[in-house]
This record gives C-alpha cells, structure tokens and sequence, in this order.
C-alpha cells in the first residue's frame, strides 16, 4: 500500500471545513484520568471548538477543565485522478486536528449567542430564538492553540 500526505496551510479552507462539517471527535481527560474520546455535534467559532451538553450531563460533569483536549473531523473525499501519482488511489481524506485547553462557557450572554448560532447550523426549523433548550443547556469551550490539516490518499 501507498500513501501521499499533503500539509494544509491554507486557513480559510481549514475553516471552511470547520464551519461546515457537522460532526468531529473530541478526546479529554475525565476526572478519574482516563482519556476517552467523544463523538459529537460541534460550533466552529474564531478558531475555538465549542461542544453542548445537556442539562445534568455526566460527561460534562466529569471533565477534567484547564486540561489538553483534542478534536479532530475527518472528511471521505471522492478519489481524484488528476495526480499524478505513482500507484491507483482507493481512497482520500481530508483531516483537520485542533489542540489546546478545554473550560466551562459560564457566561451567560455569550451561551445565548452560541446557542443561537448552534440552532442556526443544526436545526430545520426556523424558530432559532428559543431561550431555553434543554439540549444546549451547558458547553465546553476547547481553545485551540495548534490546528494542523492535511490531506492523504492512499490506495
């Protein structure tokens, strides 16, 4: 098997991608200190992750704050046969990882503003003005400080 990897400098495409994929992985320490990772809906908002839980939510509970955290989205492209390469792709990806802190969103002005532009993304009906959704009633802020992209197909 062959693989090409390609490095994504390019920020506006990188967060393009984050604004429009709707689902990625978060990996954080819980507080007994295991790493677990997280399959979940997301806000991509100046080049920080931010994740809703619900009310009383035990992972959420859970969390170690102030701690490393990872997300990471993956997205399955169609193979294009442009390259020029040395072998047949059979698949191609396009990955995006940001690391950083993850903390509580306490405040109350901002919950509204990300619930609003979370309600905007995900949901079909057009009532996004709802003030209490049970759903979004706490988030998690992971500030990223490293974003890394790339590119890879393989085959």
């Amino acid at each position: 098997m062959q693989r090409f990897t390609n490095q994504i400098r390019d920020l506006e495409l990188i967060e393009s991608e984050l604004k429009n994929t709707s689902v990625g992985v978060l990996a954080l320490y819980i507080d007994d200190e295991k790493t677990i990772q997280y399959p979940t809906t997301f806000l991509y908002r100046d080049k920080n992750i931010y994740i809703f839980f619900k009310n009383n939510d035990e992972l959420y509970n859970s969390i170690k704050y102030n701690s490393s955290a990872s997300f990471t989205v993956i997205k399955q492209e169609k193979v294009k046969r442009g390259k020029k390469l040395e072998f047949k792709p059979t698949y191609q990806m396009f990955s995006i990882t940001l690391n950083g802190l993850v903390r509580k969103v306490d405040e109350e002005k901002i919950m509204t503003n990300l619930r609003h532009e979370y309600l905007v993304k995900y949901s079909k009906k057009t009532d996004t003005v709802r003030k209490n959704i049970l759903a979004l009633a706490s988030a998690i802020i992971m500030d990223s400080d490293e974003i890394h992209a790339q590119e890879e197909i393989g085959g």
